[in-house]
């Protein structure tokens, strides 16, 4: 009895030395046993890492839309506005068509932006049209069917190697030669127009045909209208014609005025007061697509000034003191 116990506990002991020799097989081996056969890591992957990539010119299809990268640059300004400090604006023009037959909500939780796999923070310049791109506030409506030219817009570290557009697990991937010589309309931000040119803002094709300084501006038979003490007024006059494909708002307050480079405010006058036959261009001059609008945009000037100008996110309109008719 005493030997069969033996040998049972010698078979047990034997037993228990092979499965402890297989189970360090695989670590002798060099081999990690989370790995699968051919040798890829199925772990999770990571919210920077695309399972597709992208690159100008391409398309990226989703359930709902399609997108296509049209165009990219980086700027160190748009009109008066400017980036962070060591930073740059990087704008891409993208091209969204919605695949339903309903209208599609397009927002710009749709998409984010890493550079160097670092995610970077949207921007939007109080929303606005970039040569034919929509700087988008929050979102879009696109009609069934139909396509919009969005812009996407964000703050980027002025030193970086690649840029990553992500629509859900696809990404654009943009290197620096990618930028600029695709866009040669968002790289001519910023330049400078005179009186009689046409320029490009807002989503219009601008014209001023000309600027009239007074000191009088009637208002009827039994009322006017002066300048502060020491001033004069200045009437811009000017025709824009709507180039985007929806309505848009013509108003001051996308234009803003400097003086001999100080700062100035535009002044209004009531919408009714009309002078050489228009009106004054207020907050809300709707136009729409493809149609056109005139009137005149007013501020005060003081004695011996010499250069207005009159920034937008795109161009800028000098107005020399020599331009002027005075009455």
């Amino acid at each position: 009895m005493k030997k069969v116990i033996s040998i049972l506990l010698l078979f047990c002991f034997i037993m228990c030395l092979v499965a402890c020799g297989g189970k360090n097989t695989d670590q002798q081996l060099g081999h990690d046993p989370k790995d699968d056969s051919d040798g890829v890591d199925n772990g999770s992957v990571q919210n920077n890492q695309s399972k597709g990539t992208y690159h100008i010119g391409e398309t990226i299809n989703r359930e709902e839309y399609s997108v296509s990268a049209d165009c990219a640059d980086v700027v160190t300004t748009i009109g008066n506005y400017v980036p962070g400090d060591d930073e740059l604006f990087f704008l891409m023009g993208i091209t969204v068509e919605n695949k339903l037959s309903s209208i599609l909500t397009f927002k710009t939780s749709e998409y984010k932006v890493y550079v160097d796999g670092n995610q970077c923070t949207l921007t939007s310049l109080s929303s606005g049209v970039y040569y034919d791109y929509e700087d988008m506030w929050s979102s879009k409506e696109i009609g069934g069917s139909k396509k919009a030219k969005i812009l996407v817009a964000a703050d980027v570290p002025q030193e970086f190697e690649t840029i990553e557009v992500f629509f859900g697990d696809d990404s654009f991937v943009i290197q620096k030669e990618d930028l600029g010589d695709l866009t040669p309309d968002l790289s001519a931000l910023g330049k400078e127009y005179g009186v009689g040119e046409t320029f490009r803002a807002v989503g219009f094709d601008i014209t001023v045909s000309k600027v009239l300084q007074t000191d009088y501006i009637s208002a009827g038979s039994y009322s006017y209208y002066d300048p502060d003490p020491g001033k004069h007024f200045v009437l811009i006059f000017l025709e824009a014609m709507n180039v985007s494909k929806d309505a848009l708002e013509l108003n001051y307050f996308q234009f803003s005025p400097y003086v001999d480079d100080y700062a100035e405010r535009f002044t209004s006058i009531a919408s009714y007061v009309e002078v050489e036959g228009v009106r004054e261009i207020d907050r809300y001059t709707e136009v729409q697509a493809g149609k056109k609008t005139s009137g005149f945009i007013l501020l005060q000037v003081k004695d011996g000034w010499k250069t207005i100008e009159l920034i937008s996110r795109e161009s800028t309109l000098v107005i020399n003191s020599d331009d002027v008719v005075i009455e």
